[in-house]
Parts: structure tokens; sequence; C-alpha cells
């Protein structure tokens, strides 16, 4: 039975019309009915799947593929068998070679309502033509990358993955067998790149025709070459045929970009069946069978309806409940993706078509196809590949320089972006700063991007600028400088209408003696930067300031006064505790000194009549050198306490008459 299988098999791939249901091999009655088997154990219900599966796809032909894919996803549960869908399908391709481009757009009906089941086949026979490249498996490459090139066709998967295989089997020194597999994937895929990535399919046929020049292959290989070159001339590539083309535009989801070097999962575990829990299994057929509801709504009866309608009731009782407990809005819907997950996949998109473009305008026409409400994430990104680069490369310039030219909407999303990079360039280090500013002075100098719009607020100042801002703008003047030169330069920045809104740079209009610092700081800048001669008009408005007037002077002495207590006041509680703490201990220190003073006055009094005392008590003979004593110790006494307290006035004692008196009492 397997034998006569074989043979039928073989014969239907030349292209005969044989009938195969009779001669499967052990068929079982699940399959014979076509049903989806309900009864039995989890291994009974996936081996009949299996089955079910492969059955569908022999069958698959060109006028049964809507039916087909109906039924499949009716009858197979996709969510839980994707895997074994999918590796059945190329096991079937090894077979039916020539149905390639029928199962093509089998898949993209498939992806259209499940977009795993496209991502998932891409990535896997990525990884299929990469082991049969290593291995030498010529046979197997070329199934791989032709299944690939009319997913291609029908926007499954995108062409970047078509280009680089291209450039791996032409790039260096081709040999015969990688010409022979090049101009296969050219004879799929040539119409979709010619009308899509003309720029790309023009490179690559020039690449073809300096190979033949340069006699890089040998005569067969010049000879397959030499045939694609008319095919090209003659633009007769074959088109998607129209009966294939059953997806509509607006149902076709983003395509799959998947690089060749990427890092990809095959996902085998999704091929070997595993026991799953009744719950688990049951919650799963229940999710397909809600799944099934909006891809067949029309084919719903009115008991299923009532029974989701209960549940989307108890659903969306619960959903409200989480979001009253969450406080979050009604309007905002109960699911919310905190992840960026789509954001991150569209900056992936972006990066993939910007560094995967042979030309700038091959790599606009590929983002303006793009979809997206948020154009300021494509502006970012494009600026953010320039910055990563090891110089600057005007392609990236020449890709924000188209983007300008489209409306005045991307123009504005440009000005947007540029101050938002002005604002947060201290973040970024020196060779990434240097593109990204050599990337804004290309659009100026262009003129694609309004000068008046985007310096209105750069404030070129010892206090609004760090080292980074001006290292920007020193790079993104001398790449002006490059392409205008400094005459053409010095002429648009002195336009009339362009001069008010770059003041903070080039303070000329509107100025006063006040402004006579900010004039110095901008001209000594931009001589510092070899640009001395844009400062000429600066520095003849700097000459013809007025000097201010002793009022004016006083003013800006109070306003700064003003300024300086208002900051004060708002520097908060630890300079106000600090303050109080100095008085504090001022007020202290004050009162020690003086209580130390009062006692020393006190102890000199003390000392100086104590030394009186004891010369009254000697005798008459000692009394003048007593007198000589006391006076000198009286003397001294009034002189320290005079110094100690200069606040007191000095005693009548201290006469020439009064010290008469006294000795004269003495000696009586």
């Amino acid at each position: 039975m397997e034998d006569e299988y074989l043979k039928l098999l073989k014969l239907r791939a030349v292209g005969k019309d044989v009938s195969l249901s009779g001669a499967q091999p052990s068929s079982t009655d699940d399959d014979a009915s076509g049903d989806f088997p309900q009864n039995g154990s989890q291994k009974s219900r996936w081996i009949s799947t299996k089955k079910l599966i492969a059955k569908l796809l022999n069958e698959t032909t060109v006028g049964n593929i809507k039916s087909i894919s109906i039924e499949i996803f009716q009858k197979v549960n996709l969510f839980r068998y994707k895997g074994v869908f999918i590796r059945t399908l190329m096991k079937s391709l090894r077979v039916y070679e020539h149905l390639a481009p029928v199962y093509a757009s089998l898949v993209a009906i498939l992806n259209s309502k499940l977009p795993e089941i496209g991502e998932l086949l891409t990535g896997r026979l990525i990884l299929q033509f990469r082991r049969a490249y290593r291995e030498g498996d010529k046979s197997q490459c070329i199934a791989s990358i032709t299944f690939l090139g009319h997913l291609v066709n029908q926007k499954v998967c995108s062409d970047v993955i078509i280009l680089q295989i291209l450039q791996l089997f032409l790039d260096k020194a081709p040999s015969s067998n990688t010409i022979y597999m090049s101009s296969i994937l050219l004879k799929v895929v040539g119409h979709s790149l010619q009308q899509q990535s003309r720029d790309a399919f023009n490179m690559i046929f020039e690449r073809l025709g300096i190979i033949i020049q340069e006699g890089l292959t040998d005569r067969r290989g010049q000879k397959v070459i030499s045939r694609l070159l008319e095919m090209k001339r003659f633009s007769t590539f074959p088109k998607l045929q129209t009966e294939l083309d059953l997806v509509d535009v607006e149902d076709r989801p983003d395509e799959h970009i998947i690089t060749l070097t990427e890092e990809i999962k095959a996902m085998d575990e999704l091929n070997i069946f595993k026991e799953e829990s009744e719950e688990e299994y049951e919650d799963l057929e229940e999710e397909y069978k809600e799944f099934k509801s909006e891809v067949f709504p029309e084919e719903v009866d009115g008991a299923k309806d009532e029974v989701q309608g209960s549940n989307e009731v108890a659903k969306a009782d619960v959903i409200e409940a989480q979001v009253q407990k969450a406080d979050i809005p009604k309007d905002s819907g109960a699911v919310i993706d905190m992840t960026d997950g789509e954001l991150l996949k569209f900056q992936k998109a972006v990066y993939l078509t910007v560094m995967s473009s042979m030309s700038s305008d091959e790599a606009v026409h590929k983002l303006m196809r793009m979809k997206t409400d948020n154009p300021e994430t494509l502006v970012d990104m494009i600026v953010k590949c320039c910055s990563q680069e090891k110089t600057y490369s005007k392609y990236y310039g020449v890709i924000g320089e188209r983007l300008c030219y489209q409306n005045a909407k991307w123009q504005n999303t440009f000005v947007a972006v540029f101050k938002q990079y002005y604002t947060s360039i201290h973040q970024y280090e020196t060779n990434p700063l240097r593109n990204i500013a050599k990337f804004w002075g290309h659009l100026f100098a262009s003129d694609r991007l309004a000068i008046d719009k985007s310096w209105n607020d750069i404030q070129l100042t010892q206090e609004d600028t760090n080292a980074a801002s001006r290292i920007f703008i020193k790079f993104m003047f001398q790449e002006m400088v490059e392409e205008l030169g400094i005459k053409e330069l010095n002429n648009r920045l002195t336009e009339p209408y362009i001069r008010r809104h770059i003041r903070g740079l080039f303070p000329v209009v509107d100025v006063n003696w006040k402004d006579a610092e900010h004039i110095r700081f901008s001209i000594n800048f931009f001589t510092a930067i070899g640009l001395g001669s844009l400062t000429e008009e600066m520095r003849t408005v700097l000459k013809g300031i007025p000097q201010p007037t002793r009022e004016e002077l006083e003013e800006e002495r109070r306003s700064r006064r003003r300024a300086r207590i208002g900051s004060r006041s708002r520097s908060g509680t630890r300079s106000g505790s600090e303050s109080r703490s100095r008085s504090i201990s001022r007020s202290r220190s004050r009162s020690r000194s003086s209580s130390y003073s009062r006692s020393r006055s006190g102890s000199s009094s003390r000392s100086a009549s104590y030394s009186r005392s004891r010369s009254r008590s000697y005798s008459r003979s000692r009394s003048p050198s007593n007198s000589k004593s006391r006076s000198r110790s009286y003397s001294r006494s009034r002189s320290a306490s005079n110094s100690r307290s200069p606040s007191r006035t000095p005693s009548r004692s201290n006469s020439p008459e009064h010290r008469e008196t006294k000795r004269q009492k003495v000696e009586q």
C-alpha cells in the first residue's frame, strides 16, 4: 500500500490528476469522514488531527483554496496544532513542489486571521535554508527560497530576506550553483521586486553584469545571467496569478520582517504531543471557538449567540470591576499594553528598512508605505540609526531631506524632534553627538527644514548652554559651512524674516545695554570655532550700544538684589535652620565675652583697694615707696580696667593735684 501511495504521489507531482484519498496508508474512520474527532483521548485526537491536516493539504488545488481554508479554520484548532500544520505543510512541499504558489496563497489566507502562522512558517523556512546552505544541499536550498519567494509575493513576509539571500549568493566570487539558485529566486520574485524595490532590483542586475564582464563565473553561469538580463529587458518576470490573490489589501496584516542573521526559534515543541489537564484543554477549545465565531460570525446559530451573550455580559462585569478597582477610565479599554510591544515592533521594522535599503530613495519609498500614527517615532529611529555609524553618512541626511519634501506635516515633525534632541543632547557621547549634529546641519543646509521655527528657543549664553550643546552647535554649523560655504550661510542668516527668530544665537535685533554680555559670548564662541565672519554684524551692534544711565544701573542692581532675596527665601528649610543656628551661636559668644570682661574689671578694682589698705598699715618711713607702689598698682589696675571697659570715664584721682594732696596728708 505504501509503495502504491508513493507511486501516486510521483504521478501527481508530474502534473497528472490523481486522487489520493483511497490510497492513503493507515487512514481511520475519523479521517474518512473529514470531521474533527470529538471523542477519545487527547493522544488519539492529536493523531487524528495530524491525518486530517495531511488530507486537507493533499486535496488543495487552485480552485478550492477558499473552501480548504474554511475547513481548516473550522475543523483544526490552529492554536494547538499550528506547529503540526506548518510541519505537515513543509513536508508536502518536498513532494508537491509545483503547488508552492497554491500553498503560499493558503498560508496568506490563514495569516490574515492568525499572523502567528506566517511568522512561524517564515522562521522555519529561514532555518531550513541556513542548514541546507551549510551542508551544501542544493535541492533543499531551492525548495526553501522558492517558497519564501512566493510568501513575499503574497505579502506574508518582507522582501528584506530575499535581498539578503541574493547578496549572499552574488557577493565576492559566486559559483555557478549560487547563480543558478539566484536565477530561480529572481524568476519567482522578480516582478514584486521590480514594483516595490526598483533600486535594489537594478543594483542586483548591475552586480550580475559585473560578474559577466569580469569573468567571475563559468560559461554555464554566464548563460543563466544572460537569460535573466533578457527577462529584465522585456519585463517578462511572471506575475502573481489573479486566482491566487485572495486576500484584500485592507485585510492583510503587516509583513513579517525576519532577517537572515537574526536569532530564530523554531519552536519544535509545538510538533510534539503533550498531555494537558482537562481544564486547560477545554479552556483552549473554548478560546478557539470564540476565535472561530469572530472569523465566521454568520455561522453561529441562535443558541450559541445566547450563550456567548451571557458570557460576554459576565466578562463585561468582571472587566468593569477591575477597571473600577484600578481607577482606569472606561473609555480607555480594559486591556492596556504596558510593554510597548507594537512600538518595539515598529522601531525594528524602521531600522531593518533603513539598514537594508540600497539607496535613500528606496528607503523613503518603503518608509512611506508603513502605516503609523506617530511619525515622530519614525524620525527618531532614523536619527538613532545615523548616530550609530562610526562616521557621519549623508545617506541618512538625504532620507530626512526626502521626507521633509513630502509635506508640511513631516517638516513640523522634524522640527519637534530637533528640539527634543537639542534639550537631551548631553546624554550622548562625542561620536553619536557629532553624527546627530551633522544630520541636522545637512537638513538646514538643504533648506528643507525651517531655521526660524527650529532655532527660536536656542539661547547661546553661559547659563543656558552646556558643553554638549555648544559642541552640537559647533558641528551643526561646520556641516552647514561645508555644504553652503561661509558666504552663502551668512547671507541666509541675515535675511530679514529669519533674524528675529534666531536672536538667541545672533543677538542683533532689539538689543540694549543688557544684551552686551550675551553678544560678547556669541562673538567669542563663533570666533573660537573658526566662523568669526558670522560675527561682523554683532561686533558693529556691540560698538553702537549706548552706555546705561545711573538710574538704569541702580534699577538693575535693585532687580538683582530682589532676585537674590527671592532665591534665598526659596532655598528651603535647611538654609533657614542653618542661619538660625549661626545667630544663636553669635549671641552666645557675645554674652560670654561680656561676662568675661566684667570679671576682669572686678578683679582689678579689688587689687587696687587691697594695695591701698596695706600701704596705710606700714610705718611712715616707708611711705614714699609705698605711695609709689600704691600709685603704680593703682594706675595699673585703672589702666587695665580702662582698657577692658573703654566706655567708663576717667576718675579725678589720676590728676596731679589730687595726688599731691594725698601725699601731704600722708606726711602729716
